[in-house]
């Protein structure tokens, strides 16, 4: 059965809502190597540093999904880019993938409102891209983030894009124990003056993975007696912090 390509986008996330007891995942592999890239295909794609997926790790990728109990995003890109490399960094490769965020699947949002619209929470958009990470590097954890910045934070309201991008630069790795990630989340703005679309950069942030999590560390107790017993109503009443009852 042939389909076309913004049905193989679309319709993973159609099952994940309407039959929620299902594991539903779309694979969206690479080369593989063996039969299906010859001796010339696996030159040509040596040339542009695009890698083949090896038949022990895709395997293991798909094993390690289809056997996870956790499951947020059905549609896992497996490869790199066929773009050629620039030779001036030390960049590895990159991908993007796709996906749509709305007010009504998501009701938590309408009490984070700042003037008259939901506004999509820093602590969530962090969890976008590590739980993507997450499931872009099976076997790896989420370590920690750096240089988290808001650019132009999402709102829902008549700007709202209807779908975002999450592109990710593999940056560097260590052993296969290791990987550094920058990550940015952007859409496209519509120009109605001369018809065209321009990217509005949302997120950024540079994330650590790891195989396996450190344990953390004990600290002494911290003597909180002294300090000044403030009710956290106050903050709401004066206008510092803007949260509904679900925050």
């Amino acid at each position: 059965m042939q389909l076309q390509t913004k049905y193989l986008t679309v319709l993973p996330f159609y099952l994940v809502k309407n039959l929620p007891e299902c594991h539903v995942t779309s694979f969206i592999w690479g080369p593989w190597e063996g039969v299906m890239v010859t001796p010339e295909l696996n030159r040509y794609f040596v040339e542009r540093n695009v890698e083949v997926i090896s038949v022990q790790d895709g395997t293991r990728i798909f094993v390690e999904d289809v056997t996870s109990k956790k499951q947020l995003n059905p549609i896992l890109l497996i490869g790199n880019s066929m773009v050629v490399p620039n030779k001036q960094g030390k960049r590895i490769n990159n991908w993007g993938i796709l996906n749509k965020i709305k007010l009504e699947d998501n009701s938590v949002f309408k009490d984070h409102v700042i003037g008259e619209n939901s506004v999509l929470p820093i602590v969530h958009a962090m969890s976008w891209i590590s739980d993507t990470c997450e499931q872009r590097f099976p076997g790896f954890k989420f370590s920690c983030c750096k240089n988290l910045k808001v650019l132009n934070g999402i709102i829902f309201d008549k700007t709202l894009a209807s779908q975002h991008t999450l592109e990710f630069q593999e940056i560097s790795q260590e052993n296969e124990n290791y990987k550094e990630i920058e990550v940015n989340i952007s859409s496209k703005s519509q120009d109605e003056s001369k018809g065209e679309n321009h990217p509005r950069f949302h997120y950024s942030s540079t994330v650590f993975l790891v195989r396996e999590i450190p344990k953390a560390p004990r600290q002494d107790r911290i003597d909180i007696r002294n300090i000044k017993n403030i009710p956290g109503s106050s903050f709401y009443e004066d206008g510092t912090l803007f949260h509904g009852p679900k925050f």
